[in-house]
């Protein structure tokens, strides 16, 4: 695998789930596994986890090479596009992490870690508009 192309995917995906969750109203600097006081993103270092294989589906399925170019950094880029399985629902990446935000909201309020609900990866596939 390319080490730079899997960065800047996971700096794509990693900005994402930030936006995301700044607009949901999360203390992002706060986070479950990760504690860091040098890390202003904690909790999105916690949640990128689950949607890095999709980054990584990307980087090997569309061979992106080093050095990274404009077409490769658009493909890139287009990583909240690609259909993910969340709650036994077929949506978008970024639907998936907007999903994954309020679930967790519900299992920290509910005390019950059961009501998370993560992403999994079945293929990769773009998001089709009808």
């Amino acid at each position: 695998m390319q080490s730079s192309a899997l960065d800047y995917g996971y700096s794509v995906l990693r900005a994402g789930i930030g936006r995301a969750a700044v607009g949901g109203g999360w203390l992002v600097s706060q986070g479950l596994h990760h504690h860091s006081v040098y890390n202003a993103f904690n909790l999105v270092d916690d949640l990128i986890e689950p949607f890095r294989p999709l980054v990584d589906l990307i980087v090997m399925s569309y061979g992106v090479a080093e050095p990274l170019g404009q077409r490769d950094k658009a493909l890139l880029a287009r990583v909240f596009e690609h259909v993910m399985t969340i709650d036994g629902k077929r949506c978008g990446c970024q639907q998936c992490i907007e999903t994954t935000l309020s679930s967790l909201r519900t299992a920290v309020l509910e005390k019950d870690p059961k009501r998370l609900l993560l992403p999994e990866l079945k293929g990769l596939e773009m998001v089709t508009v009808e």
